[in-house]
């Protein structure tokens, strides 16, 4: 998997490739790759696209009260493209991209590796 990140600041810019790295490392994303774009939106904390079989784009709002609130957003849309990845998921995904936003966000938090 390759990404790349564009916008955002260098806190912003430092958790997104965290995400990223983590992600990588227990995802199937093998051969995937993530635009990921910070921007200052506000109809949306954060959306991915699926422009192709194998090319990602990641939208991410700048506009957040919290640190912790952007990283669970980066890891939900990172979660949408492990779905797509692998054709597993129940319903439309929210829930357990939602899910695992939370619990992975925590993990890395706690685990200070971000």
């Amino acid at each position: 998997m390759s990404y790349k990140i564009s916008g955002g600041n260098k806190t912003e810019r430092h958790i997104a490739e965290r995400c990223l790295c983590w992600c990588v490392e227990k995802f199937p994303l093998k051969g995937v790759n993530i635009y990921l774009r910070f921007a200052p939106i506000t109809s949306a904390h954060g959306w991915a696209t699926k422009t192709d079989r194998y090319n990602y784009e990641v939208t991410i709002s700048t506009q957040y009260a919290f640190l912790s609130l952007m990283t669970e957003t980066i890891i939900h849309e990172l979660v949408h493209i492990k779905q797509w990845k692998t054709g597993e998921w129940v319903g439309d995904g929210e829930d357990e991209a939602d899910e695992k936003a939370r619990e992975i966000s925590n993990l890395l938090w706690k685990a200070n590796l971000i």
